[in-house]
């Protein structure tokens, strides 16, 4: 594969490392004025998050821009490559990071998840008009590195996410509300359950779990955000001691003190447990079904 050879190194590495050295190399190898690589969170989906970005000018700096009026929003809507040869600034006058840079040429490229939902966006701009030959050979180029590429985003924005959760800080800020979103829907989205949540162990009584996001269908449950609740009579209460529980049928049968279960029609359960450094439990992802649960789920390696 031609990748392997032009940026042969950079795939030795992993994490941000890996992202922002990958946007070094290609605007090195293909003479582009910017390359970044941006996610796209679920829970704000018209905007992009830099993860990584790489410049010619240094006094233009930015964490995230709008996804419209800006080119990206084709290519993630459409979820294929998009080139611009000339006229870029011409076609997208509006946006600011174009205006910032000059930018007359432009090559999108889409970053998907497993089920082909994008999770983010390569980018190159120019500013000089892009011929047919080089475009075909940029796109050539960057197509076998995309899926690597999406992996690499994903594992970064978990690392993210479980560093925030394991941080003592108290309240959450609002960026750690964000993430948390995120991990929820995510994990919704990929194990097609019927409901999400993520919670932390209270440190102000331990004997009790506050919400930090949850999801149920499709529609993120941002009432219960910060809602505490007793691990007494909870299923819950085994991962302060154990990493994964499972109910396959009957939960709220087995666990009647929980009204959740009850409010989201839940028939089963999964839950896994967090531990900080001292092996001291910090939170828990469940899992809840409105039908019986495989043991599947328990050694599914999206799961884990």
């Amino acid at each position: 594969m031609r990748s392997d050879s032009e940026f042969g190194s950079v795939l030795l590495q992993s994490g941000s490392t890996f992202l922002q050295e990958l946007c070094d190399s290609i605007r090195n190898r293909f003479g582009a004025q910017i390359v970044l690589i941006g996610t796209l969170r679920i829970a704000e989906s018209e905007r992009v998050y830099v993860m990584a970005c790489s410049k010619q000018r240094a006094d233009v700096n930015f964490e995230h821009y709008d996804v419209c009026p800006a080119p990206c929003q084709r290519v993630l809507t459409e979820r294929k490559i998009i080139v611009y040869h000339e006229n870029l600034n011409d076609i997208y006058p509006d946006d600011e990071g174009i205006r910032a840079f000059e930018s007359v040429s432009y090559v999108g490229c889409p970053l998907m998840d497993e089920r082909g939902k994008s999770i983010g966006i390569l980018v190159l701009e120019w500013a000089t008009p892009l011929s047919k030959e080089k475009a075909e050979m940029v796109v050539q180029s960057l197509s076998a590195l995309l899926p690597r590429v999406s992996v690499e985003v994903l594992h970064v924005t978990t690392e993210h996410a479980f560093q925030a959760l394991m941080s003592p800080a108290d309240p959450i800020a609002k960026t750690d509300v964000e993430i948390f979103r995120t991990i929820v829907q995510q994990a919704a989205a990929l194990s097609q359950v019927h409901g999400v949540m993520l919670a932390k162990c209270d440190t102000a009584a331990t004997s009790q779990f506050r919400v930090l996001a949850c999801v149920v269908g499709d529609e993120l449950q941002r009432s219960a955000e910060g809602a505490t609740f007793a691990y007494d009579d909870s299923p819950c209460s085994y991962l302060r001691k154990s990493d994964t529980f499972f109910c396959e049928r009957g939960v709220q049968e087995k666990f009647p003190a929980v009204t959740f279960f009850k409010d989201v029609n839940a028939e089963s359960y999964l839950g896994f447990g967090f531990r900080n450094n001292e092996g001291r439990p910090v939170g828990h992802l469940i899992l809840v079904h409105d039908r019986p649960m495989s043991q599947r789920a328990l050694t599914s390696p999206i799961l884990n």
